[in-house]
């Protein structure tokens, strides 16, 4: 039982992590759809930066990153 316990609470932190990084990456979606809405302006290419330095961030670090419980 302890043994079931113990899993249970690292499948919940696993789920909590994955719920996470579906949310950061929706945002990234979204962060690209407002990009094309911008067109070439000079907010867009901040955005696009910010956007672009983020997902890089992510990929790197997605096996690595935690949540704040």
């Amino acid at each position: 039982v302890k043994e079931a316990e113990e899993f249970r609470k690292e499948d919940e932190a696993r789920m909590r992590k994955v719920e996470a990084i579906n949310q950061l990456e929706a945002c990234f979606l979204e962060a690209h759809e407002y990009l094309k809405e911008l067109g070439d302006s000079k907010l867009a290419k901040i955005l696009d930066e910010a956007t672009a330095k983020s997902e890089a961030w992510l990929e790197e670090n997605r096996e690595t990153a935690k949540t704040i419980d």
